[in-house]
């Protein structure tokens, strides 16, 4: 089977989306505020820890850390789950933002999990740099800082391309363990990680517009996007099949 292209794949997206943006936008809403309020309160959290230098609170940083890459997690899977409903032509409904808290979400939080530390390993070196440097700045560890930082960069693109479709392939294959889903991405990715990654850098004039214009487009750019990658990710499992 031929592989659609980027321009396919958004023309799909943009016809599934007609008559169904209030309620995608609804579940960005609900979303986006429940992500705020986490960070919110871990940010409170984070400045106690500073400040007050308690071991305790130090502790709790860490906990409501990894509780936020959990439940942001969670909400991701279940915006996929929303948008693989509207490839098939189902209704959905913005209680679907939640579906993965009530079907199984012991594996989708170990997923999340698993997932968040991956890509927070992936700053750890320039993190150790940082603190060991902190007050020995010259241009030498300014440079190998700004390396660093370059190379983990391009290492955390490519992890998350790598892993990106663990989500669509656990909601696809409900059998699955989080280790199986995380496998079944790396297959599915092969020859597929330049397409993907096209893919997003074409959105990046839409980004670039909802940001000079107070984030307003995001209402319909991010349904857009997440749309298209529902698309894709049916497009290579059906190609690999």
């Amino acid at each position: 089977m031929q592989k659609q292209t980027s321009a396919q794949l958004k023309a799909a997206a943009k016809a599934q989306l007609m008559g169904n943006y209030p309620t995608v936008i609804g579940a960005i809403c609900m979303m986006f505020l429940f992500s705020s309020l986490l960070t919110s309160i871990l940010n409170r959290a984070l400045l106690l820890s500073l400040t007050g230098k308690s071991l305790t609170l130090s502790v709790m940083v860490i906990v409501l850390e990894l509780g936020v890459l959990v439940l942001s997690g969670m909400m991701q899977a279940g915006l996929s789950y929303m948008m693989l409903k509207l490839t098939a032509g189902q209704p959905i409904y913005t209680g679907d933002l939640f579906h993965c808290f009530i079907h199984n979400p012991g594996r989708i939080a170990k997923m999340s999990l698993y997932l968040g530390l991956i890509l927070e390993a992936l700053n750890f070196p320039g993190m150790l740099l940082n603190a060991v440097f902190l007050n020995h700045v010259s241009m030498g560890t300014s440079l190998a800082y700004k390396l660093v930082s370059f190379g983990t960069a391009i290492l955390t693109v490519y992890v998350a391309i790598l892993f990106s479709q663990i989500f669509y392939v656990a909601i696809d294959f409900p059998n699955y363990t989080p280790a199986d889903c995380f496998k079944a991405s790396i297959t599915l990715m092969k020859g597929n990680k330049g397409r993907l990654f096209y893919i997003m850098i074409s959105f990046l004039p839409f980004i670039l517009l909802g940001l000079i214009t107070f984030f307003v487009p995001y209402l319909w750019i991010v349904p857009y996007v997440e749309m298209t990658l529902a698309y894709f990710y049916l497009d290579i499992i059906r190609n690999r099949n």
